[in-house]
């Protein structure tokens, strides 16, 4: 008897757990098509970048994935608020934007990452892009401001001679000769090797 009487408390039970783990497959699901999509419009830059073609301006197909990436980023973020891979999304977005030269769309997620996951893995890569983004949209301050956070946050970075060779440029658009010629010297230690030395 006691057994019938528990019955529909397990169903329940069943049904409950069952929901939720169907609602964090969708949610998983739906990152790693966002995440798929932005390593698929990589590998594209890639190949053509083997070639020696000029990868700044991303072809047709490279940026469908960008956007793909970034709607199912989006759906993400508005379906599964404050899910843990809510960081992971906004990470993904800011890139793809970055990607697609929307450097000011960018500029706004990556500040969002910067005020609500103060302490995400991604923050090195995060803070290069912010520069570049800045940089490309003429605010040589606030990029200068994000590649002295790279330089003493991460002073082994892999970005650390690409921050020295655009603190170089941006100096020397502001005219301040002494620590363009100090960046790009920087830079050239650390990166001889490279077509931009």
């Amino acid at each position: 008897m006691k057994l019938k009487q528990r019955l529909p408390q397990v169903r329940w039970l069943l049904l409950f757990v069952l929901l939720f783990a169907l609602g964090s497959c969708v949610r998983f699901n739906t990152y790693y098509n966002a995440n798929k999509a932005y390593k698929d419009a990589e590998l594209i830059r890639q190949d053509r970048e083997k070639i020696g073609e000029d990868v700044a301006e991303p072809t047709g197909a490279q940026v469908q994935l960008y956007q793909r990436s970034i709607k199912k980023c989006q759906l993400l973020m508005e379906n599964y608020p404050g899910s843990g891979l809510t960081d992971e999304a906004l990470f993904l977005m800011a890139k793809s934007y970055h990607r697609i030269a929307s450097y000011r769309m960018s500029i706004s997620k990556f500040e969002l990452l910067f005020q609500n996951f103060p302490a995400n893995e991604n923050e090195e890569e995060s803070l290069y892009l912010q520069a570049m983004n800045y940089l490309f949209i003429g605010d040589v301050g606030q990029s200068n401001s994000h590649l002295v956070k790279l330089r003493n946050r991460y002073s082994g970075s892999e970005y650390q001679a690409d921050a020295y060779r655009v603190a170089g440029e941006n100096s020397f658009v502001l005219e301040d000769w002494e620590k363009a010629t100090a960046s790009l010297e920087s830079y050239l230690e650390l990166d001889s090797t490279s077509e931009k030395a």
